[in-house]
């Protein structure tokens, strides 16, 4: 007796265990709520549907005990509306020709780099849009897919920037009628900040558009926004759509804020948000090799607090780590984007000058020293204080230079500024080679 199909299950007829299971990989990931049943030759494949109903057949040519175009006549005999995809690792063209003649509704030649993969997940995708092929509505599939594809793009190791362009490009490969977006996250207090777009390039229907908005809430001071373009008389996503969008969009977010965060405490300072010293030998190699590549100079600032210890004294160790993070933040606000700004250890911290020549860096030194002096810091609410920086400075210019002689160098100029009566700029220079 010939049974119906049923959604769901996918039978894989494969002998080659390495081959299976790239086949189960692939097919797992990107049927995911599809199951998977595997046999190595006919006699399992039998044992497989006689407690199984298979929706598509993927049936590899060479098998121990017959071919597949004798799996497909089998499999025809107990399903006979059963899709199957023959999968070759070089079988001649006739026998191909053979394997469509019997049903087969495609075949797929293996390679090496399993590229074929690909093929096999884009076959089913074009078999589940025939509405006869399995027992759900067509757009059902659709859904599944958009799901599918929505999944890939949280779990993918890329950007949150790259995730939401691909979650945006995936809603308008699935709903046509929609054009592009961006993805907009929002912290509490803080301005809204665009970390993603994709527009599909039809400039000449730009005036048809209608934007509209998906919000959603990722943690109790994050949320989010995608704006959308679709055609004005198209529909909006709506449904379980739009229930998957805004749960990947929470779940892309705030794994990718996790990440972050994890990131910021490997390499910032917590008290100062500074970089920390872990990152100050990697982030000067990198600096002295662009000088090397660029020909362009560096410059080097060592800054220490004049008596901080005197300052923890008399006003608590609360009044000093106050002291040292708006010191920081004073700091920061007069560098480039480029610097790099690092907490040394305790209150000293170094600047990385990019592109900066000794003059330059002198100048960017006495600047950040006067500001500094005329900055009222404030602690415990509304006491202030005053405090002074004293900076010393090096270049590096041709790339060759040791980072650890550099640093030296800089410490050597900020020991004369503090032998100089304190609260001033000076520069240190290099040790020669033994």
């Amino acid at each position: 007796m010939k049974a119906s199909s049923v959604a769901t299950n996918i039978l894989v007829v494969e002998d080659n265990p390495f081959d299976f299971q790239a086949l189960n990989r692939t097919l797992s990931r990107d049927f995911i709520d599809w199951n998977v049943f595997g046999a190595n030759s006919i006699d399992e494949m039998l044992s497989v549907i006689s407690h199984t109903t298979p929706t598509v057949g993927i049936v590899d040519y060479h098998l121990p005990d017959a071919t597949g175009l004798d799996a497909i006549n089998i499999l025809r005999e107990y399903i006979d509306d059963i899709p199957i995809i023959l999968v070759t690792g070089g079988v001649q063209a006739s026998e191909a020709v053979s394997a469509i003649k019997l049903g087969a509704i495609e075949y797929i030649e293996k390679d090496f780099e399993g590229r074929y993969l690909d093929n096999v997940t884009r076959s089913i995708q074009t078999l589940l849009q025939r509405p006869n092929i399995v027992s759900l509505p067509a757009h059902h599939y659709r859904e599944l897919l958009f799901e599918r594809d929505l999944l890939r793009c949280r779990n993918g190791s890329f950007s949150l920037a790259r995730k939401g362009h691909k979650i945006i490009e995936a809603i308008c490969q699935h709903y046509p009628a929609h054009q592009g977006g961006m993805l907009y996250v929002s912290e509490e207090n803080k301005e809204a900040e665009m970390v993603a777009a994709f527009g599909v390039n039809r400039s000449a229907q730009k005036q048809l558009l209608r934007p509209y908005a998906i919000d959603f809430v990722v943690t109790e001071n994050l949320s989010g926004r995608l704006m959308l373009f679709k055609h004005k008389d198209s529909a909006q996503i709506g449904g379980s759509a739009l229930a998957t969008v805004k749960l990947e969009l929470t779940n892309i977010v705030r794994k990718t804020k996790h990440i972050e965060a994890l990131r910021r405490q490997a390499t910032n300072d917590a008290l100062t948000d500074a970089l920390n010293r872990h990152v100050l030998l990697p982030r000067l190699t990198m600096e002295l090799a662009r000088v090397k590549r660029t020909k362009q100079p560096m410059g080097i600032l060592m800054l220490d607090i004049d008596h901080f210890k005197a300052l923890n004294d008399q006003y608590g160790h609360s009044a000093g780590d106050a002291v040292l993070a708006q010191f920081a933040d004073v700091i920061r606000k007069g560098l480039r984007l480029t610097d790099s700004f690092i907490r040394y250890g305790g209150e000293e911290f170094i600047v990385i000058l990019p592109g900066t020549d000794w003059v330059h860096a002198a100048m960017i030194a006495e600047r950040l020293r006067n500001t500094v002096d005329n900055h009222v810091f404030q602690y415990e609410g509304n006491a202030s204080l005053s405090i002074t920086v004293s900076i010393g400075y090096a270049t590096a210019v041709e790339g060759t230079e040791d980072p650890h002689k550099l640093i030296a160098a800089a410490d050597t100029g900020l020991y004369a500024a503090k032998e100089s009566g304190r609260n001033v700029v000076q520069y240190g220079e290099l040790s020669e080679d033994e």
